[in-house]
């Protein structure tokens, strides 16, 4: 199923959260925010749209399942949680990143 795999964070917090979502990012964002009573909201550090977002999903967090301390947290920087969603998820992609299209 087509949607978008995203790396979420809040302020204060270390921990990033690292799921899947048939709407934008954002509006998840904002639901996460609502319906948890957190203190501070997500934010969308990064998203990619892709054609099956559940093996996508299952694929990057398999590969980052050393950071993992509960469900879609992990305990990892953002900058190699970005590298590892745009590597696992490339294949999958419905856009090419500008990275990506720099290197065609």
């Amino acid at each position: 199923m087509k949607g978008w795999i995203y790396i979420m964070k809040r302020a204060r917090e270390n921990a990033l959260k690292i799921g899947k979502t048939s709407r934008t990012p954002e509006q998840r964002a904002e639901e996460l925010s609502a319906t948890t009573g957190v203190s501070t909201p997500y934010v969308v550090v990064h998203s990619r749209e892709v054609k099956n977002m559940d093996e996508c999903e299952k694929k990057v967090h398999k590969k980052l399942s050393k950071y993992r301390y509960r469900k879609e947290f992990f305990d990892i920087d953002v900058k190699t949680a970005i590298e590892v969603v745009d590597e696992v998820c490339e294949v999958d992609s419905i856009f090419l990143s500008v990275n990506e299209y720099n290197k065609l």
